[in-house]
């Protein structure tokens, strides 16, 4: 592994959004899939950001889950990373290798990049793993992050509840994720994330239950912050809905102009000007 000597404020910035995760107010992460929607999350406010694999890989014209390669993911980090300058974790499914070897130099290649987070999976075609195979594959990726000398966040995932049949038993399942939850925590991971879990019992239990953060991952529904946070939650993040909404606007609105032989107009919207200004860097990523 090449040496890599991490400039000061990378480190800063990664020990920083570490600190989000400890913070009484749960950590709110809109998801981003391109420079542009990553620009646009900074400026509404937000204090960090995370990539959606499934919004990256549709605006590079490929399906989610099995279309990305590691170059090309990492293509996209760069450039997003060119854009913003809040703390970006970097969603990179299982590090698009099969080689547990392979995918932890595409973790190293994200640090190398500038990235304070990323999110590691435990499943493959919405099929789970088998848990020693994580727990190798997230001991190789915590071994890359002390490396570096970067303490990025190492965010697990773990899709029990997700890919789950309706009718499984959710004893069963909660069982499986602490289970899953804990050994992640024991190979390096620094929080759990959850997603396809609303139940209040089941959020606290699994929060309970772990050593670590939990994420949960929201929808169109509106999240009570206060109550996930007293339901021990400290990291909210939205997926690829945010990009679901934005093109579902989309939608909506061509049916609007081309229903209306153009006559809707279109509503105002970021002022061309600034926005082309505050990009241009970021051609050079």
């Amino acid at each position: 592994m090449p040496v890599f000597t991490p400039p000061s404020s990378h480190v800063a910035k990664a020990a920083a959004f570490r600190g989000l995760h400890h913070e009484a107010h749960p950590l709110l992460l809109p998801n981003a899939w391109d420079p542009i929607s990553a620009w646009v999350i900074q400026a509404g406010g937000a204090k960090a950001i995370a990539t959606t694999s499934a919004g990256v890989a549709w605006s590079r014209g490929v399906a989610d889950g099995s279309g990305l390669d590691a170059s090309t993911a990492l293509d996209a980090v760069a450039r997003i990373l060119a854009a913003v300058d809040v703390p970006l974790s970097a969603d990179l499914e299982r590090g698009y290798h099969e080689s547990p070897s392979q995918a932890a130099e595409t973790v190293a290649e994200a640090i190398r990049l500038g990235v304070c987070g990323v999110n590691i999976e435990d499943s493959v075609g919405g099929t789970l793993v088998d848990p020693a195979d994580q727990v190798d594959l997230l001991g190789r990726v915590a071994g890359v992050v002390k490396y570096s000398g970067v303490p990025i966040f190492i965010n697990a995932r773990t899709d029990t509840f997700l890919f789950a049949d309706p009718a499984s038993d959710v004893e069963a399942l909660v069982e499986e994720t602490v289970s899953r939850g804990r050994s992640y925590a024991d190979a390096g991971a620094d929080g759990l994330f959850v997603p396809g879990i609303a139940d209040r019992d089941v959020i606290m239990r699994i929060a309970m239950g772990v050593p670590v953060p939990i994420n949960v991952m929201v929808g169109a529904a509106p999240v009570a912050v206060a109550e996930m946070a007293d339901l021990g939650v400290r990291r909210i993040s939205w997926g690829s809905q945010v990009a679901q909404s934005t093109f579902g606007w989309l939608q909506r609105q061509v049916g609007e102009l081309l229903g209306s032989d153009g006559g809707a107009g279109m509503p105002a919207g970021l002022d061309f000007g600034p926005t082309n200004a505050a990009l241009h860097f970021g051609a050079q990523a």
